[in-house]
């Protein structure tokens, strides 16, 4: 019997890329009867799944010599969580990685699970070395290695030039601040002044993006000078999630109208 966070993180990630699916909210439902630990690990298994999505396609089509479009739901699901979990988590041994993902991969039919069973013994003998020839030279080489849509990457390319381009595909993989803030104890006190000061927010000026960003952001120690498009917080979508007052904004698309300029912690 797998474990309960696998088949948890299994069964949302099958909702998110065949249904459409909010990973969060459908996580949220389904993670209910886990307790914390186990809670804990499944969001990190389908959140990091969706996040690599690009660069585990990739390796599933160089480890299992053919497209992942060829491949059953089931099938692609399993392989996905599973060289996830071998080549970017630590902690469980390989062999209870695949074999965890062949009994997902069965999932009552039959047929399939063989192949899960070799391309994940393979993913864990060749992964790593498949990893680290990945390069980021061009903007599609480093679309696959930082799983970035090519679009974006070379968007990126064109506007904060190579090297700020790779900084910011890199540390966007990184895991999300944790951000505080004190809550007043008197109830009619002032909510300005039991919070961060607040910073002023107008529209995107691009074009083709009608996002309101914000114009203060944190910016990490060794990350590049955020772009205008790349303040503010991140729009929402299947395969990115906000991440922070210092994420770009990286999925947006255009909207009938920009909205009016607001005011933001």
């Amino acid at each position: 019997m797998p474990a309960e966070a696998r088949v948890c993180a299994y069964v949302v990630l099958r909702r998110v890329f065949e249904d459409g699916a909010y990973a969060d909210r459908a996580l949220q439902g389904e993670a209910k009867r886990l307790d914390a630990r186990d809670r804990a690990l499944a969001m990190r298994l389908l959140y990091g799944t969706v996040q690599r999505k690009g660069t585990l396609d990739y390796l599933i089509e160089r480890l299992a010599d053919r497209p992942p479009e060829r491949l059953d739901a089931r099938l692609l699901a399993a392989l996905r969580l599973g060289l996830y979990e071998l080549l970017y988590l630590d902690g469980a041994p390989d062999h209870a990685v695949v074999a965890d993902g062949v009994e997902l991969a069965k999932g009552g039919a039959r047929g399939g699970h063989g192949l899960v069973n070799a391309v994940l013994r393979r993913g864990a003998r060749e992964g790593p070395a498949l990893l680290a020839q990945l390069g980021d030279e061009t903007p599609p080489q480093a679309a696959i290695k930082h799983s970035h849509p090519e679009w974006i990457a070379r968007l990126w390319w064109e506007e904060l030039g190579a090297s700020d381009a790779r900084a910011l595909m890199a540390y966007d993989n990184e895991p999300g601040e944790v951000a505080l803030t004190r809550c007043s104890p008197t109830p009619r006190r002032s909510r300005a002044s039991s919070r961060w000061p607040l910073t002023p927010t107008r529209p995107c000026p691009r074009r083709w993006c009608s996002r309101v960003h914000s114009t203060c952001t944190t910016r990490p120690p060794g990350a590049p000078e955020p772009s205008w498009h790349s303040r503010g917080r991140r729009c929402m979508s299947h395969e990115y999630w906000t991440r922070g007052r210092a994420s770009g904004c990286s999925t947006c698309a255009p909207r009938p109208a920009a909205r009016a300029p607001t005011w933001r912690r």
